[in-house]
């Protein structure tokens, strides 16, 4: 016969998981920024669930400092439950993306919010650059079920010349204009 205490700790043990498969699973994930062909950097986001349930994935990118222009886009596929995430929301530096959801019909299957796009406008932002999405996976099934649901993305950073080099640069221009100027006018 079981102990008070066996049962005790067995109820504990119960509890806790149940309450560990309440609270979101969180990730946070450093991403080296890559230099793209015309002058940016850009990094790369995905994220493979493998357990049912609420998620926060938070990504710093790493690579730049100071002010830049970042605008980005992430996106998933549905299907069935087990390859679904439903994105609750994602910001980047607190910064809101845009979502936009398609239904898509096969058969005499509706997958609702099968396609879900969100969208980051160009928006001028302070290093560290951090993206934080909320969402869930799996949705209608039992947090704890075994799925694989992923979702991607790209963040695009674009530098911005400091106020003392653009002054710099503003000089020189107006240097160049002054002398063309003169010799115009000799």
């Amino acid at each position: 016969m079981p102990s008070i205490r066996n049962l005790g700790s067995a109820l504990l043990l119960a509890l806790a998981c149940s309450a560990a498969s309440a609270s979101p699973l969180l990730s946070t994930t450093h991403v080296n920024l890559v230099s793209d062909a015309v002058g940016g950097q850009s990094a790369g986001i995905s994220r493979t669930h493998t357990v049912a349930g609420l998620f926060t994935d938070t990504f710093i990118l790493n690579g730049t400092g100071g002010f830049a222009l970042l605008d980005g886009i992430l996106q998933t596929s549905g299907g069935q439950a087990t390859a679904d995430i439903d994105f609750l929301s994602a910001t980047l530096n607190g910064i809101a993306f845009e979502f936009t959801k398609t239904n898509v019909q096969s058969g005499r299957t509706l997958y609702i919010d099968f396609r879900e796009i969100g969208s980051f406008a160009e928006q001028g932002l302070s290093s560290p650059f951090t993206l934080v999405i909320n969402g869930r996976a799996g949705e209608g099934l039992a947090d704890g079920s075994r799925i694989n649901a992923t979702y991607s993305g790209a963040i695009n950073v674009n530098d911005v010349p400091e106020p003392a080099s653009a002054a710099l640069a503003l000089v020189g221009l107006l240097g160049a204009g002054l002398v063309t100027r003169r010799r115009k006018s000799a």
